[in-house]
């Protein structure tokens, strides 16, 4: 019973003690389980942000959409602090709205354009009712431009979304690449295809990544294709 246990169990302090005198011989065993442990949530946290997840881009639709965006040209690995900047303009009024999240869309192949001039949007998305309420007016005070993208036959690969190093794991197993090819086989090439896009909701634990497929120009936001921009570089040289 338990007072049977209280009488009979060994005060703390002896238990302590004797823990100590036995923590030399218990050192390697509490190293090695701590190791195991450690290697054990590495594999588990890279798992889960995508580490063996299989990249399959199937024919699919981008959603009817409303942005906030600004243009940047520059490397694509800046885009981070941008992401800060937009989720800062818009405050803790994003998080309340369950259908709203950031996207990026990437105009550029750095293979054809200098990676220092590529150009790229970054912003926040609205889905479903499209409508950004009180956040409109917090993006345009901060310079966003508000545009309404529409929702267009798209190759589209789903990809696990944890943090950052999420994305730097579909990158790294080329979704892009995947995306362009897919894109071949559905009859466009080279110029035909004008953005890339990717965009993940509020607390949602993946990322889609978009090809449009139709009326790909409208996703360059006014701005001129790739082999044009390319083009007026090279005058500029």
């Amino acid at each position: 019973c338990f007072v049977h246990l209280l009488k009979t169990t060994p005060p703390v302090s002896s238990m302590i003690g004797g823990l100590l005198v036995n923590m030399p011989a218990l050192g390697p065993t509490v190293l090695a389980v701590g190791a195991v442990m450690c290697v054990v949530s590495a594999v588990w946290y890279v798992a889960k942000a995508g580490a063996f997840h299989k990249i399959e881009v199937t024919l699919g639709s981008s959603p009817p959409m409303v942005i906030g965006y600004k243009l940047h040209v520059g490397e694509y690995k800046d885009c981070g602090a941008h992401c800060e900047a937009v989720s800062k303009a818009a405050g803790k009024d994003v998080e309340s709205h369950k259908d709203t999240g950031h996207i990026m869309i990437w105009f550029d192949d750095p293979a054809e354009v200098p990676k220092g001039k590529c150009r790229y949007v970054v912003g926040l998305v609205k889905g479903k009712d499209r409508v950004f309420d009180g956040l409109e007016d917090k993006l345009k005070a901060a310079g966003y431009d508000i545009v309404t993208l529409p929702g267009v036959k798209s190759g589209v690969a789903r990809f696990p979304f944890i943090c950052v190093v999420s994305v730097f794991i579909a990158l790294r197993k080329k979704v892009y690449d995947k995306l362009g090819a897919f894109a071949t086989t559905q009859g466009l090439a080279g110029d035909s295809v004008h953005a890339y896009m990717e965009v993940t909701f509020v607390n949602a634990n993946y990322t889609n990544y978009y090809v449009p497929l139709k009326r790909s120009k409208e996703f360059l936001l006014g701005h001129p294709r790739t082999c044009e921009y390319a083009a007026s570089l090279a005058k500029k040289a």
